[in-house]
């Protein structure tokens, strides 16, 4: 009984409106020497980081508050810079805790995407062409 009336009053209290409050803005609001004590980069590398993953994790809108790139690239560099708990990054991000999972995952994914442009590893010739250590 108690369920039905619970129920009866939820119907009653119509919608919740949302509160989505401000983001802190790490780039306008940091020195380059501040961000890279902050996430192990500066402010040229931090663009040239979101340029380079902007086709994989551009959202199509903002709607609901969606997270830019850079917002993207800056919290999945405070993990790997930190490598601490995803709560503490959330809090020092202005985001839900498993809004930074699913961010440093898909970060992660388009970086590992672009490894082959970046990373070359010698083929059997070389390694043989080598003077031993």
């Amino acid at each position: 009984m108690a369920g039905i009336v619970h129920i009866f009053h939820a119907g009653r209290r119509g919608y919740r409106q949302r509160v989505h409050t401000e983001r802190p803005k790490p780039l306008q609001q940091y020195t380059t020497e501040e961000l890279y004590n902050r996430f192990r980069f500066g402010l040229d590398d931090i663009n040239c980081i979101a340029d380079l993953v902007r086709p994989q994790l551009q959202c199509r809108t903002l709607q609901s508050h969606a997270l830019t790139v850079e917002e993207q690239v800056l919290i999945a560099l405070r993990f790997y810079a930190c490598g601490t708990f995803y709560q503490v990054i959330a809090d020092s991000m202005g985001v839900h805790r498993t809004t930074v999972g699913e961010v440093v995952t898909a970060v992660s994914d388009a970086l590992a995407r672009l490894l082959d442009h970046f990373v070359t590893f010698p083929n059997d010739g070389q390694i043989a062409k080598s003077p031993p250590l």
